[in-house]
């Protein structure tokens, strides 16, 4: 998908002087949405069976996905080019948001919103089973720090995740 108005380089990489500024906060921001809805679902989940909770929140998702589709050439953009990919990521994303959704149920609020974001973590370190994926030593040790400030945040030893190590 182009952007109109952005310079490409031949990586298909936007060059300006604000584009990674820009890039950075759309991130932020919406982690920090991301950590809200965490909280939201949390409260949501305990007076709320949890499928009802994922649907409510499916249904207003959807809301945003169709105007966007409809801003971005229509309708026509949410037609399915590879159905059986499509299928098993919806599985897999549908799998993950229940499994999480659940956990909050268990978790304190702050330990799942660690783990969750730690997930690149574990994608990162899956990289090697990828056909053609190159995986060097600085992405190793990426991974390996990574998971180090994490056992760091997390802190297994404390009484809130003493149970699950």
């Amino acid at each position: 998908m182009s952007v109109v108005g952005l310079k490409k380089d031949e990586g298909d990489r936007v060059l300006g002087s604000f584009a990674p500024v820009k890039g950075a906060s759309l991130m932020i921001f919406g982690c920090g949405l991301l950590s809200l809805n965490d909280a939201a679902m949390k409260l949501a989940v305990e007076d709320t069976p949890i499928y009802q909770a994922i649907f409510i929140r499916g249904v207003f998702a959807f809301i945003p996905i169709i105007l966007l589709a409809k801003f971005q050439g229509g309708l026509k953009q949410l037609r399915w080019r590879n159905l059986t990919g499509q299928l098993k990521a919806a599985f897999l994303w549908t799998a993950s948001v229940f499994l999480f959704t659940w956990s909050l149920q268990f978790l304190p609020l702050t330990i799942a919103v660690v783990m969750i974001y730690a997930s690149p973590l574990f994608v990162a370190a899956m990289a090697y089973r990828v056909p053609d994926e190159k995986v060097g030593w600085g992405h190793t040790c990426a991974v390996i720090v990574g998971v180090i400030g994490v056992v760091f945040v997390v802190q297994p030893g404390s009484e809130a995740i003493s149970w699950v190590v």
